[in-house]
């Protein structure tokens, strides 16, 4: 049984051992490079022990070897305050206690060593005039210092924050304001202001004293862009809703868009007020307004101008930005556009402005011309439309109007044409012009009738709906110098009384655009030269050669005998 007993002593010694309870306390689960930390140790083991720092990548620090027999306290003190070398790597480390034995005991405690750098940021383009949020995110294990400076073409701006907000462990964030505007305020000059071009933006982060981590980017200040949508016509009544796209993304309540509805003797107008998409939407109400024509003009005055918004908006809110006078308001970098609008009635006279004919087909080389009408005849005072081409297979060539009518305003491109006329006489009518379209290549094309405008006598603004013709145009075929045209009408419309056969030949040539058509070409003479009697023609002219030198001979004869006298 003695066996038995010291088996049961040894059993005892090494239970007492790996019983032993060793505490470890880490003031921090991370630290910079560079800071300090705070380690205690206390166990009550009558054997040598070692207390280390280390680290996965290799770096590490032993703090203490106690031997046995000694008092940790006596030989190590109660705690240590160690300062991370800034030369360590960045990682995960432990403050590891091994006690010897015959298998050795470790007992550790972790924590993580971070070098402070700049985690991320994304800086899309400035706009002029903006002002806009630029976050940056830190990864520290504590708050630190972020000096931001954007400098170029005479521009130097400064901006330090401090990343202090913890989005998650070890990460904290910082938002710049990068006002724009500040710069021109400060003189209110608009020669002062952060020009569009290139600029350099430095970001440095700072921590201890010492810079850790920095960037260095171009960033380019960019032109305001606007675009606006609105409806074409809205009934009296229904409100007109005016959407606005800009690409002054982040800028939010930014109020420098003006927007002007404008008509006869009518005017109004409101802020638009953007939202972090760099969008807005403006709404007018249009009860009691009279129906017609009105006009929308978004005005981005990028807020430099020395007008009021009151004055701008009421006096000056249709001002070209590149007007002789902008410059003196200060509105030259203003960005502007006009959108046209019809207001109609409810239940009230309508017409339809159509195309005739409506589908034709010609071949390459050749003109047509197409009559632009109403369904039905009306007393009118003035009318306007415009004319897209679709495709390029055919194009435009000239465009003449009724007698009676003068022009208000014409504009002819190839793939545009925009009328707008008026007669004092109020014919009733319902032919309002004709466009003339040359093929010059094999295809098919599209006119469409857009923003037409009929007003009656009284001057009342008629509903109108439009329409549109389809052309296709065929390879060129020479059949005795004509060309088949298959033409198609589809609606009935008043002033159409010239166009009903279901082919036309077409021989005219395309010619260059002009307002009237040009007067019909004088036909070539026919003539057969293998019908030449050239025998008749040299006997007339031998006869005529005879007389002549007779009669010269005669005639000085005379003139002698007279002078002898």
């Amino acid at each position: 049984m003695r066996w038995l007993a010291t088996f049961v002593a040894l059993l005892i010694a090494i239970s007492s051992v790996s019983a032993a309870e060793v505490h470890i306390f880490v003031d921090k689960e991370s630290v910079n490079l560079g800071d300090q930390i705070r380690f205690q140790v206390y166990f009550e083991v009558n054997r040598s022990a070692d207390i280390a720092v280390v680290g996965d990548g290799g770096d590490g620090a032993l703090l203490c070897h106690v031997d046995e027999g000694e008092d940790l306290y006596e030989k190590c003190g109660e705690e240590w305050v160690f300062r991370i070398p800034e030369d360590w790597q960045e990682g995960t480390y432990r403050l590891k206690v091994v006690i010897d034995d015959t298998e050795p005991e470790e007992h550790s405690e972790e924590f993580k060593v971070v070098k402070p750098k700049i985690k991320e940021f994304e800086l899309k383009n400035l706009v002029y005039q903006s002002r806009t949020e630029l976050e940056v995110l830190v990864e520290s294990a504590n708050p630190a210092s972020l000096k931001l400076r954007l400098y170029g073409n005479n521009v130097d701006l400064y901006y330090e924050e401090t990343a202090d907000y913890e989005e998650e462990s070890n990460v904290y964030s910082a938002k710049f304001d990068l006002n724009l505007r500040e710069v021109y305020e400060r003189t209110r000059d608009i020669a002062d202001a952060v020009k569009p071009g290139k600029y350099i933006l430095d970001l440095k982060l700072e921590y201890g004293g010492k810079v850790w981590d920095s960037r260095r980017v171009t960033v380019s200040v960019v032109k305001p862009e606007v675009a606006v949508s609105a409806p074409e016509k809205v009934k009296v009544g229904e409100p007109v809703v005016v959407s606005i796209d800009t690409n002054r993304v982040g800028d939010t309540e930014y109020d420098g868009i003006l927007v002007v509805l404008e008509g006869n003797n009518f005017l109004l107008y409101k802020k638009a007020y953007l939202d972090e998409n760099g969008k807005a939407k403006v709404q007018f109400e249009t009860a009691g307004l009279r129906e017609g024509k009105y006009a929308i003009y978004v005005r981005d005055t990028s807020k430099t101008s020395t007008l009021s918004i009151s004055d701008l908006a009421k006096n000056y809110y249709d001002l070209p930005p590149d007007n002789s006078f902008s410059r003196i308001i200060q509105a030259e970098d203003d960005v502007l556009v006009k959108k046209e609008l019809w207001i109609v009635g409810n239940g009230k006279e309508s017409v339809k402005v159509i195309l005739q004919p409506s589908k034709a087909e010609i071949f390459n080389g050749t003109t047509m011309s197409f009559k632009v009408l109403l369904n039905q005849s009306v007393e009118l005072s003035s009318f306007e439309f415009v004319i897209f081409v679709s495709g390029n297979s055919v194009k435009i060539e000239s465009v003449t109007l009724p007698d009676g009518f003068r022009l208000l305003d014409k504009t002819l491109y190839p793939d545009y044409l925009k009328i707008s006329a008026y007669t004092t006489n109020k014919t009733k009518t319902g032919f309002l012009a004709e466009v003339k379209v040359a093929a010059q290549s094999p295809g098919e094309s599209r006119l469409l009738i857009k923003n037409a405008g009929v007003y009656n006598g009284l001057g009342e603004f008629v509903d109108v709906t439009t329409s549109q013709a389809d052309v296709v145009v065929k390879e060129s075929r020479k059949e005795g110098n004509t060309a088949n045209v298959s033409i198609t009408l589809k609606e009935n419309a008043t002033g159409a009384e010239n166009v009903t056969n279901n082919s036309v030949t077409a021989t005219t040539p395309p010619a260059k655009a002009s307002q009237q058509t040009p007067a019909p070409a004088t036909p070539p003479v026919s003539m057969n030269v293998g019908e030449i009697d050239f025998t008749k023609v040299f006997m007339f002219t031998a006869g005529f050669l005879a007389t002549y030198s007779a009669g010269r001979i005669m005639m000085r004869k005379l003139s002698a005998r007279g002078g002898k006298r």
